[in-house]
């Protein structure tokens, strides 16, 4: 898989230049082929009129049939794109944030089901 080590994000793998799902089974829901990139989606698209439609159609089917996209062309200031970036590296760091402080937000201690989990190999072998 491919990573673009600017953004850091899966580069498009099916041949489309904007990154949206791999296949039209995979739009269509069937499952005989699986995504093969991120859908990714321009926010660009999103505030103009003639391309909203567009747009809106490209989300409900990457959240539905892939589950998550990637919004491109968000307008934030790639400063603040680099801040959260570090801050999201800080918080799995542990000599900065210690697993005791973590746990203490851990989803299965919230009704809400939000918050932190921790990563176990055995849910992975569980599967």
């Amino acid at each position: 898989m491919a990573i673009d080590p600017i953004e850091g994000i899966t580069a498009p793998l099916n041949g489309h230049a904007n990154g949206n799902i791999a296949s039209k089974n995979a739009v269509n829901g069937a499952d005989s082929e699986k995504f093969t990139s991120i859908p990714i989606l321009s926010l660009e698209k999103a505030r103009n009129p003639d391309t909203k439609e567009e747009f809106l159609a490209e989300l409900r089917q990457a959240l539905l049939y892939v589950g998550f996209c990637y919004i491109s062309d968000t307008g934030l200031p790639p400063e603040l794109i680099q801040r959260v970036k570090d801050e999201t590296f800080k918080f799995f760091d542990e000599d900065i944030l210690p697993l005791e402080e973590k746990e203490k937000i851990e989803m299965k201690n919230e009704k809400s089901f939000l918050g932190w989990s921790r990563v176990s190999f055995s849910f992975f072998f569980s599967l």
